[in-house]
């Protein structure tokens, strides 16, 4: 963003037209069912062309600056600022957002290879059982997680209520079942 902050205005121009283009083309994916995606019927062929424009002017360059082979992320822990995320997402560096404790060995959720959302991290693994208390709280069971915290019985009761592990961390789950 310096480089570009930096550069002649057309340069910023060509920029931010291309970031433009990115987000509608997240916009697209995002709205696109996974049939569709599958059967790339997502973007008409004019769309498909600006896109390839932008690809060859910015998105190109930015991925060889990253070392030229980079052709997407994962980020794990919790969830990103979504404008960022959006933002990679732009630049056509798919960005895989996930989530999760030591205690849970690690992983409880993770965006799927298809149809990511940024500013969620993703959809819970078919193994784990996820809910949200009435604070917020999010709640975790299953085969994954910690029996327990070594030598600590005081540590363990707290953590564990009725079998769910206690994060500690505040989600809540939109209307796809993608946690945030």
């Amino acid at each position: 963003m310096e480089e570009i902050n930096q550069g002649t205005p057309v340069k910023k121009n060509v920029f931010n037209w291309a970031v433009k283009v990115g987000e509608e083309r997240y916009e697209k994916y995002i709205e696109s069912s996974f049939d569709q995606l599958i059967l790339g019927e997502t973007m008409s062929k004019s769309f498909l062309r600006k896109w390839k424009l932008a690809d060859r002017l910015v998105y190109q360059k930015i991925k060889k600056k990253l070392g030229g082979r980079l052709r997407g992320m994962v980020s794990g822990g919790g969830t990103l600022n979504p404008e960022l995320a959006k933002f990679f997402w732009a630049i056509d560096l798919p960005l895989l957002e996930g989530y999760g404790l030591t205690e849970t060995t690690p992983v409880i959720s993770t965006n799927p290879m298809i149809r990511a959302k940024a500013g969620t991290v993703g959809k819970v693994l078919p193994n784990i059982d996820v809910k949200v208390a009435e604070d917020g709280e999010v709640l975790v069971k299953g085969p994954s997680v910690m029996k327990g915290y070594y030598n600590d019985d005081e540590a363990t009761s707290q953590a564990f209520v009725d079998g769910w592990f206690h994060t500690g961390d505040l989600g809540q789950f939109d209307d796809e079942d993608y946690l945030k």
